[in-house]
């Protein structure tokens, strides 16, 4: 039986060792990149050899191509077949990962004079074994030579067009893919976009400041939002290649891109820097060069962080506070509105809290899983669990002290309707962040909080009473009613959405359960606009004893045969024989309405009778329109739509 030859570097495993390898060096010294330069100018396989004896692999944590693997173990198990390594990659490193994974019987590697790829792989190969006298597995061009000189090919590749180039050149037995995802959907992964929401913060002296009016500055700071977040990916990007060993031996972190093989280490390498050099490009065009300098001290902190700072215990922690604060500060120099120094001391310590909650969550799960005392890649110890508890749960509830405090200041006075009002967020906060410690001490805290707190509904209904609360205490009255009605209008909407995809997907789960979901959610906002816009227009034009009764009936006469067309046509496809036909239809349709509209009639009027403003009367119908939608799905689909023919009968 011929020989089987197997490519290491994107074939049995997801990465390159010599990117590992240079990766490792400029991680561990950034000024060693000269090094490489200077390597890299001898030979390429100088280079490897330089790198090789200064690179202690992590054979155990490499992301191996574990279908490839299985199907080389059962060759070995099954068959007996030879099984040779050859690759590019030094012998330092390759020797160890053969000694590791024990199905190789003989190993070709670079040495300190030869740099085993393509042409001389393949010369290297034939002089052991004869032209056609072996098999091989490779994934990219450089193989090609040594493809063509063995009996069969085996690809490892999700490129379609690569694939088809080798089967028109070697005689190709069997296909691996290279990779689960896209490389697109790996890439936006890495960026981690769902981390852009810390860049929330930059919003926070607008909104401090009450300016939100100035449109001008609201695209101010919404250009400095998108030139943080690129500058955000591209230090994730960085602080990802930087970790990437220590991120294999996490059980979470090790699905990263980076540390899976999902993207090339080289390819974060060009990518970071495009992004940097792209969001201080537009800072310097578009912003204050206060901002500017903001950025850079972001960058700038983040950057020692990853390189340095991370491993220091409390330094650590006091930098990661800082980053947030920073954001705030930035915001304020986007716009030329100096920060309060409440904003500023009250996120010190509450993202100070969430910094030890992040170390909790790492030592507990760490202890848990029986790693060791120490950390992998930290400063602390499982003996520092107590401890950082205590200083994280004392930094939570000093937010809370400032937060009290601020409600004296005379600034609040003097700016707030109803300052006392802010006493209530004051509890608000204590239930959240003492939740946040309860969970974390329960080890079901991620690892990160801002995602945790990102999925979880609880955290989301604090934040709305939060600033429902500083709602209420900066505006109070009609004005306030006003605002809150807008809000409930876009919660309700939102509401009906959620709970009409909810129906529809337990009914039918598939993509085009979804597309009808999505439907009926529209075609209900739309009715309800139109029903709404009518009974504002009524108003308008009617202002007598009767105006709110007549508004109802107008708004209800023109929102629900609009809504009916749209649901008959798009959600049941349901076509009337004839014109009696659709009358009875539209008859049976306005019956079942009769639960929409009695819920949506006794939810306004008791708004009006509560509240005695028409904003409010207007939120009361929509949250009425918006649940009785909701229950008139089923009630349309089980008695209304239904095709009584015979032929449907059979079926």
């Amino acid at each position: 039986m011929r020989p089987l030859v197997v490519d290491l570097d994107g074939t049995l495993i997801r990465t390159d060792l010599l990117y590992e390898s240079a990766n490792h060096h400029i991680a561990k010294s950034p000024f060693q990149i000269f090094n490489l330069i200077a390597w890299a100018s001898k030979s390429k396989a100088y280079l490897k050899s330089a790198l090789a004896a200064k690179y202690n692999i992590h054979v155990e944590s490499l992301p191996y191509n574990e279908d490839l693997l299985r199907w080389l173990r059962s060759e070995k198990a099954e068959s007996g077949r030879t099984i040779v390594l050859a690759t590019a990659s030094h012998h330092k490193l390759v020797e160890a990962i053969a000694e590791h994974l024990q199905i190789f019987d003989a190993v070709f590697a670079t040495n300190d004079n030869l740099n085993l790829k393509g042409t001389k792989k393949r010369n290297l190969l034939v002089e052991k074994f004869g032209e056609k006298g072996f098999d091989y597995i490779g994934d990219c061009e450089a193989d090609l030579p040594v493809w063509q000189s063995a009996e069969e090919a085996y690809i490892v590749s999700s490129s379609e067009s690569f694939i088809k180039k080798v089967q028109q050149q070697c005689n190709v037995i069997d296909v691996f893919q290279s990779r689960q995802k896209s490389y697109l959907a790996s890439l936006a992964k890495a960026l981690r976009p769902y981390q852009w929401v810390k860049n929330v913060l930059l919003f926070l002296p607008l909104l401090g400041s009450h300016l939100y009016g100035d449109l001008s500055l609201v695209i101010a700071v919404a250009m400095a939002f998108a030139m943080f977040s690129l500058t955000a990916s591209s230090v994730y990007l960085l602080n990802d290649l930087i970790d990437v060993n220590d991120d294999r031996h996490h059980h979470r972190k090790r699905k990263r891109p980076f540390a899976s093989g999902a993207i090339s280490l080289l390819d974060g390498w060009l990518i970071w820097p495009c992004l940097l050099g792209i969001a201080f490009l537009l800072a310097f065009l578009l912003l204050p060069p206060a901002f500017m300098l903001a950025l850079g001290a972001y960058y700038s902190l983040t950057l020692t962080y990853s390189l340095f700072l991370k491993r220091r215990p409390l330094v650590d922690v006091i930098s990661l506070a800082a980053l947030y604060t920073l954001r705030i500060i930035a915001g304020a120099a986007a716009t030329g509105i100096v920060p309060s120094f409440w904003l500023l001391a009250f996120s010190m310590f509450v993202f100070l809290s969430l910094a030890f909650v992040k170390r909790f969550s790492e030592l507990y799960a760490a202890k848990k899983k029986n790693k060791g005392k120490k950390l992998r890649g930290r400063g602390y110890s499982q003996d520092d669990l107590e401890l950082v508890s205590t200083m994280g749960i004392t930094s939570a509830y000093m937010s809370i002290l400032v937060l009290a405090l601020y409600i004296q200041d005379p600034n609040t006075i003097n700016t707030y309707a109803s300052p006392k009002l802010i006493w209530f967020a004051c509890p608000l906060m204590l239930y959240w962040v003492s939740r946040i410690w309860l969970i974390t001490h329960r080890g079901h805290m991620h690892d990160d909080p801002i995602v945790f707190a990102l999925k979880d509904k609880a955290s989301w209904v604090t934040l709305f009473s939060f600033l429902a609360v500083f709602g209420v205490a900066r505006f109070g009255g009609n004005q306030l009613i006003l605002g809150l009605s807008m809000v409930g209008v876009l919660v309700a909407i939102a509401t009906v959405v959620y709970l009409s995809g909810h129906l529809l997907r337990k009914a039918n789960r598939n993509s085009a359960g979804f597309q009808i979901a999505a439907l009926y959610g529209l075609f209900a906002i739309i009715a309800t606009t139109a029903n709404i816009g009518t009974q504002a227009l009524v108003i308008t034009i009617y202002t007598g004893s009767y105006a709110v009764t007549l508004s109802i009936l107008a708004g209800t006469a023109v929102g629900l045969p609009i809504k009916y067309i749209l649901d008959k046509l798009y959600i049941f496809k349901f076509k009337a024989k004839n014109l009696a036909h659709d009358s009875n239809l539209f008859f049976l349709y306005a019956f079942m309405s009769l639960f929409t509209t009695a819920l949506f009639w006794g939810t306004e009027y008791l708004f009006h009778w509560l509240f005695h403003t028409d904003a409010m009367r207007y939120l009361g119908g929509v949250i009425g329109l918006m649940a009785g939608y909701t229950l008139k799905y089923s009630l349309d689909k089980r008695f209304v739509f239904v095709d009584k023919s015979p032929a449907s009968q059979e079926k």
